[in-house]
């Protein structure tokens, strides 16, 4: 089984193959500490190679013995299911429909060519989770904009590109903002806005129709500064900070009558713990509480692995927290 082959680390998010990590980076690899470095401007065959991208992902029908069975000429064959496997190592990605489109690793930083040719964005993050289940790329759009007017916290358009080639996902292009000043992440675009773009895998992905998407980014991005903006002006309080937690994590207390972890932190971090917290942006106001409760989804809530924790903030748990504060803050307004 592909989970047994040496050189994989279950432990982790981020595939590992024969001690490599499956992730590449330009500039400080961050709070995942992991993979190889790249200088800005790589080319996509450098990002292929350092991101471990560089495999293709082959099918085959499942095949499988019946008790009866004595020797291979009597196994039977699923005929509408095919199970995925990596091309360098064989290992085995998922079991999926026979019709099932596949996005090849290479597809998703190809995307990102003619951008980085043109010089409209820089490929920043590479990389593959769960032995390469999940391929993914991050593209910075620009250099950013002031939400405040001091200019020191600054806020920076990010494209995501993200697939799964065993059916947990779709291919999807969202995009994202990154505080400067913390690296919190927020993602700018839900599915179904005109700057998000998912493919389900019963269709052929079309990198062109994604692209329209980008074309709608400067405005997703100019709202969502606006946004940021609003939330920097509104003041928040200790009481309403709060009232706020206890929506989103729960109450202060949990049922034993113990302190709820995830309420003290989120109340920690809004009151001055937070990176940022002190900028006059931050210092009891909604943007404030909004990027508390973002640093606790992305750095605070509990993961068996450091880089699981980078899975939840993009795609799960944490990324419907940081959705749900938003939200949350926006009704207040």
């Amino acid at each position: 089984m592909w989970h047994n082959l040496k050189g994989y680390k279950m432990a982790d998010a981020i595939a590992n193959v024969n001690g490599i990590d499956s992730f590449a980076h330009v500039g400080e690899p961050g709070w995942h500490n992991k993979g190889q470095k790249l200088e800005q401007g790589a080319s996509i065959e450098a990002w292929a190679q350092a991101a471990g991208l560089g495999y293709n992902i082959k099918r085959a029908y499942v095949r499988y013995f019946t008790d009866r069975a004595q020797d291979t000429s009597d196994m039977r064959t699923v005929e509408d299911r095919v199970v995925q496997f990596r091309s360098d190592t064989g290992a085995e990605l998922g079991i999926v429909s026979d019709s099932f489109k596949t996005v090849q690793p290479v597809q998703v930083l190809e995307f990102f060519r003619q951008y980085a040719d043109e010089g409209g964005a820089q490929l920043e993050t590479a990389g593959a989770l769960h032995g390469g289940r999940l391929v993914f790329a991050l593209a910075k759009l620009g250099d950013g904009v002031a939400v405040d007017s001091t200019g020191h916290d600054r806020i920076l358009p990010y494209l995501y590109l993200s697939t799964a080639c065993d059916g947990t996902r779709a291919t999807e292009v969202r995009f994202t903002a990154i505080r400067v000043v913390c690296a919190n992440t927020d993602a700018m675009a839900r599915t179904g806005g005109k700057a998000a773009h998912k493919t389900s895998h019963r269709t052929v992905w079309v990198p062109e129709d994604a692209k329209r998407a980008v074309e709608a980014a400067n405005a997703e991005f100019g709202a969502y500064c606006t946004m940021a903006r609003e939330l920097q002006r509104v003041r928040i309080n200790t009481v309403q900070a709060a009232e706020f937690t206890a929506t989103l994590v729960g109450s202060a207390k949990t049922e034993t009558g113990r302190t709820s972890s995830a309420f003290a932190r989120v109340m920690s971090l809004f009151q001055g713990t937070a990176r940022g917290a002190t900028l006059d942006s931050s210092n009891g106001t909604a943007w404030g509480y909004l990027n508390a409760v973002t640093q606790y989804a992305d750095y605070d809530t509990r993961a068996t692995a450091v880089d699981n924790r980078l899975v939840s903030s993009m795609y799960g748990a944490g990324d419907k927290l940081k959705a749900s504060a938003r939200d949350l803050l926006l009704s207040t307004i």
